[in-house]
């Protein structure tokens, strides 16, 4: 139950963006959260993925880990 709920937690914190774009600002990798993404009044993006595309998968991907570690461990 506890790995459900960190998944749970995670997912719902991460996917706000704006949180997931303070954790880049403060971890240095702001520029990477921003790459490939469309000028400001533009409509320039020629790109499948982003930075934060990236930045928001590996960060579910963690979690997904924690959480299949406590489950397997209960």
């Amino acid at each position: 139950m506890a790995g459900l709920a960190i998944d749970a937690a995670s997912h719902w914190w991460a996917d706000r963006r704006t949180t997931l774009a303070w954790l880049a600002k403060v971890t240095g990798k702001g520029e990477f959260y921003r790459l490939c993404s469309p000028r400001v009044g533009h409509d320039d993006n020629p790109h499948i993925g982003t930075g934060a595309y990236a930045l928001d998968q590996s960060f579910h991907h963690l979690w997904l880990l924690v959480a299949a570690l406590i489950i397997a461990a209960a």
